[in-house]
């Protein structure tokens, strides 16, 4: 499935995207490749970056794969369309903007604006261990509904 929860809000597409892989998985027990540039949804997930996959016991058979770029000498890059073992939190948007020919100007712009909204980001309240803890919790409520346990 790809990029389910697009074309809404953030938060919106995060809580579909969670709900629609938590049922594939919970419920369903298949196999699926699920691709989404909502980070949070690995996080709800129990995705821990320092491990490298979910810490949570009910989805120890969730994996989580990226893609990669390459950087070139010139500071662009190509991108490998190779999966490596992982979640990429970062994103080549302004680089690709830059590469299409919007104006330095704007660039700029979008620059300041991502430092800024990266700034905010870290520090907002909800943070990848309380998405954890969010997802672990609304996961098990549901499993319950569905009558299993987790």
């Amino acid at each position: 499935m790809d990029e389910v929860g697009r074309g809404t809000t953030v938060k919106d597409g995060v809580a579909i995207a969670f709900g629609t892989a938590h049922y594939l998985y919970d419920v369903h027990r298949c196999r699926t490749l699920f691709a989404t540039h909502f980070h949070d949804v690995a996080d709800l997930f129990g995705y821990d970056d320092a491990v490298g996959r979910s810490v949570e016991p009910m989805y120890q058979a969730v994996n989580f794969f990226c893609t990669d770029v390459d950087e070139t000498q010139d500071g662009y890059f190509t991108y490998s369309h190779k999966l490596k073992r992982g979640l990429n939190r970062d994103s080549h948007g302004i680089k690709v903007a830059e590469m299409a020919g919007i104006p330095e100007c704007a660039l700029n712009v979008a620059i300041d604006v991502a430092k800024s909204y990266e700034a905010r980001e870290t520090n907002k309240e909800v943070n990848g261990t309380q998405l954890r803890d969010i997802g672990r919790l609304v996961a098990q409520n549901h499993s319950k509904s569905f009558g299993k346990t987790t």
